[in-house]
């Protein structure tokens, strides 16, 4: 009688498998899609801080456009106009002054002051930003945020020069 204890039975089968399992492949689909997820959010915070950038560059070049056009003229500019006919902002300014791309128009409310929109297409998150930072870089009387959306998107409007006496 053999002993139980040391009798070796083959169990296992010398059958090659190929390719990958049913496990594996779930588990390089589940990574692949966690870094598609954090690839995306990288790039939608990058686009937001660019077009808040290129804002501000814009609020910057209005800024000072307008404070020279205040120093050689007594009043603000009525429109964009005056200040692109007096060579004070480029003649496009209109097309790329606004990274949300919809129109940056401009107003006269009183003599003194010149009221910038950006038009129906800026984030309300992005206006609380910008407001922080003209806030932190300017004086309320040479510029400030009057505008913002509540929620969603909306008009942004920018006053510059709003205390500004004859």
């Amino acid at each position: 009688m053999k002993n139980l204890l040391t009798h070796k039975t083959k169990t296992t089968s010398k059958i090659k498998q190929y390719g990958i399992g049913l496990l594996e492949l779930m588990l390089s689909l589940t990574i692949i899609a966690i870094l598609l997820v954090a690839a995306t959010r990288y790039y939608q915070s990058t686009q937001t801080s660019r077009q808040i950038e290129i804002a501000m560059d814009s609020i910057q070049a209005v800024y000072a456009a307008t404070q020279q056009y205040y120093n050689d003229n007594g009043s603000a500019p009525k429109t964009l106009q005056d200040l692109k006919n007096n060579a004070m902002l480029p003649s496009n300014f209109d097309t790329f002054a606004n990274p949300w791309g919809g129109k940056v128009t401009a107003s006269n409310p009183s003599q003194n002051e010149l009221l910038l929109t950006f038009q129906t297409t800026v984030p309300a998150g992005a206006c609380n930003n910008i407001q922080t930072k003209i806030q932190a870089n300017y004086s309320p009387t040479d510029v400030q945020v009057t505008k913002c959306p509540q929620t969603d998107i909306g008009d942004m409007s920018i006053c510059y020069l709003c205390s500004t006496t004859p």
